[in-house]
Formats: structure tokens, C-alpha cells, sequence
């Protein structure tokens, strides 16, 4: 969870800064040291205003590990089933990189319907 002020909100596009707390120094989105986080949504019905306040809570948080995962898996489980299946080496490896073009293919489709989805926010101050 991660606490933000708004910037800017015109028009629908909402710009706000990252507020550092205890998370700061675990999660790789920002250094330490690094000053401010600026981060653009796109929202017609957002109701706040400039210098007010926003709790983000990000429920892709660990989408990442999917990314990263899957495609190695789907390329070692091609090339066994491809082994087993064809007893070819050259036909294991073809087969192991058309799974692997099909876990890309599919990343795709879940970034499209799933990654994309906005991080949940709530307003939590208005400004006077």
C-alpha cells in the first residue's frame, strides 16, 4: 500500500506523487534516496483535487513473477514433451520454442485483460 498527493487532475488525467514510508526500502519501484515518484491514471469520474491525498493499494503487485516464470517453464516443459513426444533433439527444441512463443502470446492477453487494470485508490483527505 502506498500513500500519494495529487498534483495535478485535469481533464481525467490524474498526476500524483509518491509519499516514501517503511515500504520505500523494500520494493524496487524507487531508490531510497531517489526524491519524488510521479505517476499518471486516467480517470473521468476521479473527484479530487490538487493537494489532496490518495492511499493506492495494488493488487498486480506480484505479476511480475508470473512474467518471468512462465516462459522459462513453458520452454523446459516444450523441450521435454518434444523429447518424450518426437525422440528428435532438433524437433524437442522447435517444440519448446513454439510453447514459448505461445507463453509470450499468452502474457500478452493477461497484460491486455488483466495487468492493465488500474491500482484500487481511495481519497483519504480533501484539501480546503
Amino acid at each position: 500500500m502506498k500513500f500519494a498527493k495529487i498534483i495535478e487532475n485535469s481533464n481525467g488525467k490524474v498526476t500524483v506523487e509518491l509519499l516514501k514510508n517503511e515500504d520505500c526500502f523494500t520494493c524496487k519501484l524507487c531508490s531510497p534516496d531517489e526524491k519524488k515518484i510521479k505517476l499518471t491514471f486516467f480517470d473521468k469520474s476521479f473527484q479530487g483535487k490538487e493537494n489532496d491525498f490518495l492511499k493506492i493499494q495494488d493488487e498486480n503487485s506480484k505479476s511480475w513473477l508470473l512474467a518471468l516464470f512462465l516462459p522459462a517453464l513453458a520452454l523446459i516443459l516444450g523441450v521435454f514433451l518434444g523429447e518424450f513426444f518426437f525422440n528428435s533433439q532438433t524437433k524437442s527444441l522447435l517444440f519448446g520454442l513454439l510453447n514459448l512463443l505461445l507463453s509470450l502470446l499468452l502474457l500478452k492477453i493477461l497484460d491486455f485483460f488483466i495487468f492493465k487494470k488500474p491500482a484500487n485508490y481511495e481519497l483519504i483527505k480533501n484539501a480546503n
